[in-house]
């Protein structure tokens, strides 16, 4: 069962401790969770929750992406889609 973006809903939390219905509900299906933004609290926190064995693995990176960039652009509330699609249409 993968369990993916973590890091980016974990306002999500209640959600999440859901899982742990279908932990119950299939014990022997493997679990894969994958985030780059996990801190050591929620690890344990997941860890505990999807009640993972002993010898789970943990495979840590770091946070350092250098194919990826980030680009800020402002728009106005009003033009905000308008601005995505052109930037998309511009870019791609």
């Amino acid at each position: 069962m993968p369990i993916s973006e973590l890091g980016l809903t974990w306002n999500c939390g209640k959600q999440y401790s859901e899982l742990k219905i279908i932990r119950a509900l299939y014990p022997g299906v493997p679990i894969t969770a994958l985030s780059a933004t996990l801190s050591d609290a929620h690890i344990q926190w997941l860890t505990d929750t999807l009640q993972l064995e002993p010898d789970t693995r943990y495979i840590l990176g770091t946070l350092n992406r250098p194919n990826l960039c980030h680009e800020i652009i402002h728009c106005r509330q009003e033009n905000i889609l308008s601005t995505l699609i052109g930037f998309v249409q511009d870019n791609w």
